[in-house]
């Protein structure tokens, strides 16, 4: 085994790097540190560093505030890296000299400020934490029984590290493909037109942040809703309200030719929850009722598909939680230049009872 401080200074290395390549602008370029050996002839351990870029004085103060974030992470990397290891975390001048002068041109704030979300990111991608301490212990270990000369020994080369984040490191979330945004704006513009036909007022079509964002990357979960004001209001009854939910599927299948029943598994629970157990047959009297509102259907899908496609450039509510695919002044001014309204007066009610758990083929 290495020695205590070699066992601390590799894990405060291995989180510098795996926090700098998640945050991105921080990748290392590798992890060295300077060896030398006292009089006796043992070998032991000087400054230790990992090499990833730091922006140049001249340019911090033009950096937006997440950029400066990232690289205070990265920095707190170090600390959080020994956290996650159950090592004693130095006091505030051993061995994080380096790191607090860095900090301190970029903020106010402590380095112990940034090291939960820096842990959480070692949690998350432990994997590839593992794989570079073991490969630095193993490096380090051989090196002792070398007849090494004094200075900088490079441990972990930036290939190297490249190598282990490709085999280890959790994969970036993908950004929607094109399939994804057929099917989800084709399914929310079935909604939309449903509840226009029969004479809902829709709010909006929404995209909804369904849980935190990871405190590193920012990235968030997103749920794809269609909102309606009060049914009742609108002197809409259970048999609208049935085809208004089905509407999502008969959408998918008017401008997709299919549906994708996973896509469907929310729908299903309201209607179950309503007592109605024959999804496949509402679905076909929405497909019927929504026949008539092909060019409605389109115009909805192209405006938010668009939307779904760029949500950054979405505007979002008042309070910050819906960002705005599609407003109700648009879907309402679309229905009434192009669209027709409909009925659901054809809905057996006794046939939406009937069990039919199993989704049948709609291709």
């Amino acid at each position: 085994m290495t020695e205590s401080f070699a066992d601390y200074a590799i894990a405060h290395e291995a989180g510098h790097a795996v926090v700098g390549k998640f945050v991105k602008i921080c990748a290392p370029h590798g992890i060295s540190f300077d060896l030398r050996r006292d009089p006796d002839g043992r070998l032991f351990l000087g400054d230790f560093a990992t090499a990833f870029p730091f922006p140049p004085d001249h340019q911090i103060v033009q950096l937006p505030d997440a950029v400066k974030n990232c690289v205070c992470y990265a920095l707190a990397g170090g600390l959080a890296g020994a956290k996650f290891s159950g090592l004693p975390i130095p006091s505030e001048h051993d061995g994080t000299a380096s790191d607090r002068q860095f900090l301190s041109k970029l903020t106010s704030k402590s380095l112990e400020s940034f090291i939960d979300p820096a842990l959480a990111v070692i949690r998350q991608e432990q994997n590839s934490y593992k794989e570079i301490v073991s490969r630095c212990v193993q490096r380090y270990e051989a090196l002792k029984t070398e007849n090494v000369t004094p200075g900088k020994h490079v441990l972990l080369s930036a290939s190297e590290l490249e190598t282990i984040f490709k085999i280890h490191m959790t994969p970036a979330p993908s950004e929607p493909n094109s399939e994804f945004l057929d099917i989800m704006s084709a399914h929310e513009a079935g909604h939309a037109a449903a509840g226009s036909a029969l004479g809902a007022r829709v709010e909006a079509v929404y995209a909804l942040r369904v849980d935190a964002p990871n405190p590193v990357s920012g990235k968030f979960v997103i749920r794809y809703l269609t909102k309606f004001g009060a049914l009742g209001v609108a002197g809409l009854e259970l048999k609208d309200k049935i085809l208004l939910i089905a509407g999502g599927t008969a959408g998918e299948i008017l401008l997709n030719g299919k549906s994708d029943s996973e896509n469907a598994r929310e729908d299903r629970r309201e209607l179950k929850e309503l007592g109605f157990s024959n999804y496949d047959y509402c679905v076909e009297q929405a497909v019927s009722q929504l026949g008539g509102n092909h060019a409605l259907l389109l115009a909805l899908r192209d405006k938010i598909r668009e939307k779904m496609a760029d949500l950054k450039h979405c505007k979002v509510t008042r309070k910050g939680t819906h960002i705005i695919l599609a407003s109700g002044s648009d879907i309402a001014k679309l229905y009434r230049s192009i669209g027709v309204s409909a009925t659901s007066e054809m809905l057996e009610l006794e046939t939406a009872k009937l069990r039919n758990d199993v989704p049948s083929s709609t291709e």
